[in-house]
Order: C-alpha cells, then structure tokens, then sequence
C-alpha cells in the first residue's frame, strides 16, 4: 500500500522538477531578451506591404459586410 502510493508519486515528483527547472529556464532567458530588446526590435516591426495589405483586406471586408445587408434588405 505504502510502496504503491510512493512509487506513484515518483514520476509527479520528476516532473514537478523538470517543469520547475525548465520554468526558471524560460524566465531567465525571458527577461535577457527584455534588457537586450534592442537586438530584437525588428522581429516587431511589421512589413510595409503587410500593413497594407491587411488595411486593404479590412476595408474589403467593411464594403462586403455593407454589401450583404444591403441583399438581405432586398426584397423577394
């Protein structure tokens, strides 16, 4: 009974300390990035043509939506 409950707690045990580790991992490395954001400013940046084909795709989408209560206000 005693050895099942214990050899039960075995592997939750292991991955308390993995995930811990692997946590503290992450926030190390996590917070190196903020003080170094410099470095990493232009994974932020968004491409000229991106931003513009996403207001595009926006304005698009605003003419459909008028366009389909428009149809659905039509009658027969």
């Amino acid at each position: 009974e005693v050895g099942k409950r214990i050899s039960s707690h075995i592997p939750l045990i292991i991955q308390f300390f993995i995930l811990r580790t692997f946590g503290q991992q992450l926030q190390k490395s996590m917070l190196q990035l903020l003080q170094n954001k410099d470095q990493y400013d232009w994974l932020l940046r968004e491409r000229s043509d991106t931003s513009d084909k996403r207001k595009f795709l926006k304005e698009r989408l605003t003419r459909l939506t008028q366009a389909r209560r428009r149809l659905a206000k039509f009658p027969g």
